[in-house]
């Protein structure tokens, strides 16, 4: 895990109080990584939506906490191609409303709208990045929840 404040306790930070409305979301599912890309925290509504909870700091498992993820026309993204990772690498300054598949261990896919930004320190050097995400709500469709691609 990173030593870096902005992750060393993301849910409990006095620093980051201005976060806690997010952190606590009911409806919106958070989740950090450090600059390589390591889980290292994540809320209660984001492993509800990746049907999981992975393991913070576990470095096996990078850039996201689902099972697997697609992108909407159906196509596998490994893990370094992930959005998180673009933006951790540089590749893209944020990442906004777009849709992706989460795939969830039991092979039920959701649709999900993720926003994600670089977090950097003072010189402007990208330590993580921060994504919430939310089930799309014009896309909770009972077929395709079930559905198994």
């Amino acid at each position: 895990m990173s030593a870096d404040p902005v992750f060393a306790d993301f849910s409990t930070s006095a620093t980051d109080s201005r976060y806690q409305s997010l952190r606590d979301s009911e409806s919106t599912g958070v989740y950090t990584c450090d600059s390589a890309g390591v889980i290292t925290y994540y809320n209660a509504q984001a492993a509800g939506l990746w049907g999981r909870e992975p393991a913070r700091g576990d470095t096996d498992q990078r850039f996201c906490g689902s099972h697997m993820l697609f992108r909407t026309d159906g196509k596998f993204l490994p893990h370094y191609q992930r959005p998180m990772a673009d933006v951790l690498a540089g590749r893209a300054a944020g990442v906004y409303d777009a849709e992706v598949y989460i795939q969830r261990p039991d092979g039920s896919r959701i649709i999900v709208i993720v926003n994600i930004a670089p977090l950097t320190d003072e010189n402007g050097v990208i330590v993580g990045a921060v994504n919430s995400f939310c089930e799309h709500p014009l896309r909770r469709h009972p077929k395709l929840r079930a559905a198994r691609f």
